[in-house]
């Protein structure tokens, strides 16, 4: 219902991406609530999650995939004005329900953590000038992007090292 809300208030053909500090685990929910097709759901290995989506227009990316370091660290680097609360207040193990109250403390503790990864997504886009659009899904897809520019201005003297077939078959 309330996916089906903001639905209603994007543009057409738009996806509204979410990030979500470690996603395989967010997915466990996420799965009992929405029957993922198989090509909606992107893995890099067995329960761990990098990215899904929902009524194609709603894509989970994992921050902590991307980052590659818990929330507190991924603050305290990024030097972000919404640093991780400490979590000692705030029990992970009672059971919690959408008709549970919070304490004005759990609610700050929970808002602080969205804020926070919201300021740490927006500081890596701008050091490395990305938008949603060009941010690698990784923290090992800078890599990957540096070293493909690196090696843009070699394309034609390694393209020229290629063996023909012909060439390679004989030669195995």
């Amino acid at each position: 219902v309330f996916l089906s809300g903001i639905d209603e208030h994007l543009p057409p053909k738009m996806k509204l991406i979410v990030f979500v500090h470690n996603l395989s685990y967010e997915f466990q929910f996420l799965r009992g609530i929405y029957n993922f097709a198989e090509n909606e759901v992107f893995a890099v290995k067995s329960r761990k999650v990098l990215k899904c989506t929902m009524f194609d227009r709603f894509e989970y990316r994992c921050s902590y995939l991307l980052t590659n370091m818990s929330l507190s660290q991924a603050t305290t680097k990024y030097q972000v004005e919404h640093g991780k609360l400490s979590g000692d207040e705030f029990d992970y193990n009672k059971q919690r329900y959408p008709w549970t109250e919070m304490t004005e403390r759990e609610i700050e503790y929970c808002v602080n953590d969205v804020r926070g990864l919201v300021e740490v997504i927006y500081k890596i886009m701008e050091i490395n000038n990305d938008t949603l659009y060009t941010l690698p899904l990784t923290s090992t897809g800078f890599v990957r992007r540096d070293a493909k520019r690196a090696m843009h201005s070699y394309r034609q003297m390694v393209a020229s090292m290629e063996m023909s077939m012909e060439l390679y078959k004989l030669m195995k």
